[in-house]
């Protein structure tokens, strides 16, 4: 122990005496973020903290005792910078490092056994978010490099893809038969009636369009043959004339 705190042993417990001198300075509505991360491997008089950038030893030994009552006996801090980061999009860049203390308590503090059963925070349901996020990320790789599949390539993994599966086969083997809904959104009535007439007026107008354009291309047709008939029959008879020509010589 320190020849300064030596004095002060049957203080420290004090819960009233901190057993050392406290910062004067007082903040009003901080900012700041202070995490306590858990470290199995450490013994229970050692806790572990991250902290903001601008933290020091004396800032994180005020704030346990101001806002918990306990009682430090030393504190370690070290910086761990970060690895430079490709971006997406450009260059690299190296994140902000991070800051983190180890504070020495005069009450040893054991983290409590972790939950075996999960249900009351949802596990399932963020494993679930967590798997489609690492899916849709490893989707987006292979398409960034190229390797395009077919749907129907991949392994089908959700519950809706399989049950539509099975419904399509069912209907391909013959074992059901296709029946519509009979009570449908009365909402789709307006619409399904505009697309029909729509579909109708695209039909006729593509009918008309095609009549006239067969009327007006007929008479063209025989035309261009004619006129290819008689050239064919020109050449034929200006060559027959040459050959006759050519015995007479």
């Amino acid at each position: 122990m320190p020849r300064s705190w030596r004095g002060l042993v049957k203080k420290e417990f004090s819960p009233l005496f901190p057993g050392f001198k406290l910062g004067e300075k007082k903040v009003y509505l901080p900012n700041h973020t202070i995490t306590f991360i858990r470290k199995d491997r450490v013994p229970p008089n050692w806790a572990t903290f991250q902290v903001p950038l601008t933290f020091t030893k004396l800032d994180i030994r005020d704030y346990l005792w101001n806002l918990y009552k306990v009682h430090t006996t030393g504190v370690r801090s070290w910086v761990d910078s970060s690895s430079a980061v490709r971006k997406p999009r450009g260059g690299y860049y190296r994140p902000q490092p991070k800051k983190f203390m180890m504070v020495q308590l005069v009450k040893p503090f054991v983290w409590p056994e972790p939950p075996k059963n999960l249900e009351p925070w949802n596990k399932k349901l963020w494993q679930a978010r967590t798997d489609a996020a690492n899916e849709h990320f490893k989707s987006q790789a292979h398409l960034q490099a190229g390797n395009l599949h077919y749907p129907s390539e991949l392994a089908m993994t959700s519950t809706s893809r399989k049950r539509l599966a099975e419904q399509a086969k069912a209907l391909l083997n013959g074992e059901k038969q296709w029946v519509e809904p009979d009570n449908l959104d009365s909402k789709w009535d307006k619409i399904a009636e505009v697309a029909k007439r729509e579909r109708e007026a695209k039909q006729q107008k593509y009918d008309t369009e095609k009549e006239e354009r067969l009327g007006t291309e007929k008479p063209a047709r025989r035309e261009k043959k004619a006129r290819e008939k008689e050239a064919g029959e020109k050449e034929a008879g200006e060559k027959e004339a040459g050959e006759k020509e050519v015995e007479k010589q």
